[in-house]
């Protein structure tokens, strides 16, 4: 079988998929408690896809375009910025900084779409990879509860 993955998106599996086989284990073989294994490594999985994929992003983000902003500004205030070929220089201190801040929320839309969403499972950011596999592990539960549940 071929998995396709990007970043650390396998873990959107894997760590369920340990959770199940540590439920197995502890249990003896209890498909519920295997399937309550496999929810609750979803969860990790979940929250670790959050952090990779939103946070971490996020804070990256942040820095860059305090760090660009600093840069830009530093050559408006030496009165070396230009926006490039075709535009006109700023005529004062304020209309530069002006053009850098608009230079720098366009390169943040741009940095941000490769930032976001790195990590997938079948190109499906690993959180909501884990989403679907933590309701697998809750209907194993639920079914193998009925299923035992059922007089013979």
């Amino acid at each position: 079988m071929l998995f396709v993955w990007s970043g650390w998106g396998g873990l959107a599996v894997g760590i369920p998929m340990l959770g199940f086989i540590v439920g197995m284990g502890v249990s003896g073989a209890n498909f519920v408690v295997a399937g309550i294994g496999l929810a609750v490594g979803a969860v990790g999985a979940y929250l670790l896809g959050v952090r990779l994929n939103r946070t971490r992003p996020s804070e990256r983000l942040a820095a860059f375009v305090e760090h660009r902003t600093m840069q830009l500004h530093s050559c408006a205030d030496e009165g070396t910025f230009h926006l490039g070929p075709g535009h006109q220089a700023p005529a004062s201190l304020q209309e530069a900084h002006a053009q850098a801040d608009y230079l720098v929320d366009a390169e943040a839309r741009d940095v941000s779409t490769r930032l976001f969403d790195r990590h997938t499972f079948f190109f499906v950011p690993m959180q909501y990879v884990a989403i679907g596999v933590g309701g697998l592990g809750l209907v194993l539960a639920v079914s193998t509860l009925v299923s035992q549940a059922r007089p013979a």
